[in-house]
């Protein structure tokens, strides 16, 4: 028996974070998650300050959804863009470039779906 691993089932352990109530607010209108890493690489935020994880949610929203808008190259499914982010580390100060992946698939009952990752992930 060939057994599918869903989006539901990656949202439900973890493994990709839903946000698209706040994606709907920069133009998404399809269910948009991002994977763990990503999260931790560009939102997550553990330090205090000035910065905090819906401001850095948002840069990687809004800068994801340009990137869908403008032309696209190659493959129209997939986009990659550049979010700069002061790492998740005691005592960072410098914003260092973070490169994303933005891709359309279709989701558990194929609907348009989109899932935010790290450039270097599946």
């Amino acid at each position: 028996m060939l057994h599918t691993y869903t989006r539901a089932q990656s949202i439900a352990e973890g493994k990709l974070l839903d946000v698209s109530a706040q994606a709907y607010t920069f133009g998404f209108r399809v269910p948009v998650a991002i994977s763990q890493a990503a999260w931790s690489d560009t939102v997550q935020w553990d330090h205090g300050g000035v910065q905090d994880e819906t401001g850095r949610l948002a840069d990687v929203l809004s800068l994801g959804v340009a990137s869908v808008k403008a032309p696209a190259e190659h493959n129209a499914n997939t986009r990659q863009y550049t979010v700069y982010r002061t790492p998740n580390q005691p005592g960072a100060q410098e914003a260092e470039a973070a490169l994303l992946r933005i891709v359309c698939t279709a989701g558990d009952q194929g609907e348009p779906v989109v899932t935010i990752m790290r450039h270097d992930e599946g």
